[in-house]
């Protein structure tokens, strides 16, 4: 998007800009003429955006730090521009850990399982959690991932693989509790200074879903950056077990909770694999991750219930 294009959707807030930052191709940084800093952000629809809205505005009330949408000048939350929605955010000052911290300072491992745990506890008290999607994972594997990977790989060790553990998921999924989830837990979506969490960002994706379905995600999406490197890749079980403890202090995890954790890997890689099915070196790294998963079932669940805190 051209910058005179972002002037003008900024002009609803009273704010000339100087310049902006491209981070994605649905996300600018940009700085007002008096060095402000602010996230712009393409969105979906005003529907997606007003229970954005009112979630951030749940979760600052329960004290989770989190980032703001701003109000233009119309008393909105979002401008109308060229048949897209933008909504505009307060720019958070701080840096993320990266997946080698993870790996090698469990004190780091502390703060983001902790966060997501309390994260969660929140979002789990939303009155209003029915105004977001509510997935089913069972069905968003068999019905829809499967199906898009037997279109670019109908590998026989796959196949055998979602035969085998069919049932088993089915079940998996039916019998731990659902409830509002973040969707997008990875570190990259938290803003820390030093060793402290300042803001959770980027809750676009937020759904109702299985409720380990946070804490997978952000062990999976550490895997996907340390897998090519063997002793890396070594170590993700004992960062598995540190997240999986320091998750649990602050939302202590049921016997079937924690025994879901391995299908609920599985059932994410088994998504990636069918997003990137057409990309063939991604889909190649996630399906080897998926594999990799499955035979170190015995590995992932003895680190797993290593962790004290059982409710």
């Amino acid at each position: 998007m051209e910058l005179q294009n972002i002037q003008t959707i900024t002009s609803h807030y009273n704010l000339t800009i100087k310049c902006a930052e491209k981070l994605s191709e649905r996300v600018f940084l940009i700085v007002s003429d008096h060095y402000e800093k602010f996230i712009l952000k393409e969105k979906n629809d005003s529907v997606q955006i007003n229970r954005e809205m009112h979630l951030l505005h749940h979760l600052q009330t329960n004290h989770l730090p989190v980032h703001s949408m701003i109000i233009n000048n119309n008393g909105e939350y979002y401008t109308h521009y060229g048949n897209k929605y933008y909504s505009l955010y307060d720019h958070i000052e701080g840096s993320t850990f990266n997946a080698l911290e993870m790996i090698h300072y469990p004190n780091k491992v502390k703060v983001v399982g902790s966060a997501i745990a309390d994260l969660n506890n929140a979002m789990k008290k939303l009155s209003f959690s029915e105004l977001f999607p509510n997935k089913n994972l069972y069905q968003m594997v068999y019905s829809f991932a499967v199906h898009e990977i037997v279109k670019a790989d109908s590998s026989d060790i796959l196949m055998r693989i979602f035969k085998e553990l069919d049932e088993e998921i089915h079940n998996i999924v039916r019998s731990i509790p659902k409830q509002l989830i973040h969707r997008d837990a990875h570190i990259y979506n938290m803003i820390v200074n030093d060793e402290s969490l300042k803001a959770f960002i980027d809750f676009d994706l937020a759904e109702i879903n299985v409720s380990t379905f946070d804490l997978c995600y952000c062990s999976t999406s550490i895997l996907s950056e340390v897998f090519i490197n063997p002793e890396l890749r070594k170590n993700w079980f004992t960062f598995v077990q540190e997240l999986v403890n320091s998750y649990s202090e602050h939302k202590p995890l049921s016997d079937v909770e924690k025994q879901s954790i391995w299908y609920i890997m599985l059932c994410i890689q088994s998504i990636f694999m069918a997003y990137f099915s057409h990309d063939k070196n991604l889909y190649s790294v996630n399906k080897k991750m998926f594999l990799w998963i499955y035979n170190n079932r015995k590995n992932i669940e003895q680190n797993v219930s290593a962790g004290i805190f059982i409710k």
